[in-house]
């Protein structure tokens, strides 16, 4: 049997540890409690369950970059939560994570700004700008801290759960609150640019859920952002969602009045973008859902977004999300980057087959396209002439399978 501690109501300043016992590992049972974490002190956590931190009633008050708690998680898999609140509102952080590699651990905290919150900026954080321009009202008052160490390969998270505070995006923040995503700091460029905003939000429940998060995007600050966009249609909510080797996009619009289609658009790095489907407005009051599936995702990390075009030709655009693929089969090219007009395709790991072999540029302009019957061997596509510099869309197909990646041109 487990050793139990229950905390009713506790101040740390100095470093608490929960550890190993003779009869079993111990848990932290939050139940009624207000347990604060102040002046800088740490709770370690050092059972790896993910009920090592049981919550009935209460919960954990960080309300500060460096009052954190060290979980030593390590390479279980599995589901946990940090009951976090700021002493009146509950909002637990919840995530899923795969095991990674190492003898890792992580270190979370959270804590609330002013509305001009580029002035209260965590550690090693240096703006809040997005594309040169700050975005502090855009943002939600408040940031989360998920720091992975020890790590050689960190975890991949799933069903990331962020819950915020409706004070935290109220006036004089601008932020449309069914738009909210989740949005991460990259220590190694110093910017948020690089990652596409992701997330779905739930306005009644107050939370931002993220799909899924690469190892690669695991940093370690955190944020929330909406941006209110005025718009001849109302975006109710656009979402992403992985669906074996599919990525199913669906969107729900009110108030239609003089829109004339919706194309749907996709990116491999999220700033250029090409058409994978046009439909048409239903028009009138909605709501109206919209649902397109996506049958040649990427391997890698896919963006999307949704072009509305007006009748009198107004172009507006949707949020972006983004969904990453990880197929075991992978689609192998080389040399990537192509510095001529030849590159040979590897298709030792696809099933064998006769295959349509097509090549697109980004803007979605067919370049070659020809049948090849594959059997884990190397084909050698030569063009008529050099490629113009940029990225293009290979994409192999047998019957209702099809395989695809990018191909750079130098």
């Amino acid at each position: 049997m487990k050793n139990i501690a229950v905390i009713k109501h506790l101040l740390l300043p100095v470093m608490v540890m929960i550890a190993f016992t003779a009869s079993g590992q111990a848990r932290l049972v939050v139940n009624g409690a207000q347990m604060v974490i102040a002046n800088n002190a740490t709770l370690v956590i050092a059972n790896d369950d993910a009920n090592a931190i049981t919550r009935f009633d209460g919960s954990i008050i960080s309300e500060g970059e460096n009052n954190k708690v060290q979980w030593m998680i390590g390479q279980t898999i599995g589901t946990y939560t940090i009951p976090w609140s700021d002493g009146t509102t509950y909002m637990p952080l919840t995530f899923t994570k795969n095991a990674g590699t190492g003898a890792g651990n992580f270190l979370f905290s959270t804590f609330s700004t002013a509305p001009q919150n580029s002035l209260t900026l965590p550690t090693g954080v240096t703006n809040l700008n997005r594309s040169g321009t700050d975005h502090s009202l855009y943002f939600i008052d408040r940031f989360w801290q998920l720091n992975a160490q020890g790590y050689t390969v960190k975890p991949s998270f799933s069903n990331v759960q962020f819950g915020y505070i409706d004070a935290e995006h109220a006036a004089p923040n601008t932020i449309a609150e069914p738009t909210v995503d989740a949005l991460r700091w990259n220590d190694d460029t110093n910017t948020w640019d690089d990652f596409a905003p992701t997330g779905v939000a739930d306005i009644n429940s107050n939370t931002v859920t993220v799909a899924s998060i690469a190892d690669t995007d695991l940093y370690k600050w955190w944020s929330l952002m909406g941006e209110s966009v005025a718009l001849p249609v109302r975006f109710i909510s656009f979402m992403a969602e992985r669906q074996e080797n599919n990525v199913r996009l669906q969107w729900k619009t009110a108030d239609e009045a003089d829109v004339q289609n919706y194309e749907v658009q996709r990116s491999v790095n999220g700033n250029n973008f090409f058409s994978i489907g046009i439909t048409a407005a239903t028009g009138g009051s909605g709501p109206h859902v919209y649902v397109h599936t996506d049958a040649w995702p990427i391997q890698g990390r896919n963006f999307y977004r949704i072009k509305q075009t007006d009748k009198n030709g107004v172009v507006r655009y949707s949020v972006t999300r983004s969904i990453v693929m990880d197929n075991k089969l992978q689609l192998l090219v080389y040399p990537n980057p192509v510095t001529e007009n030849r590159f040979t395709i590897n298709a030792i790991s696809l099933p064998a087959g006769s295959y349509t072999i097509q090549l697109y540029g980004m803007e979605g302009k067919l370049v070659t396209s020809f049948s090849k019957e594959l059997n884990g061997n190397l084909v050698v596509v030569e063009l008529d002439k050099h490629l113009t510099k940029g990225m293009y869309l290979l994409k192999l197909t047998k019957g209702v399978t099809t395989f695809s990646t990018t191909l750079v041109a130098k």
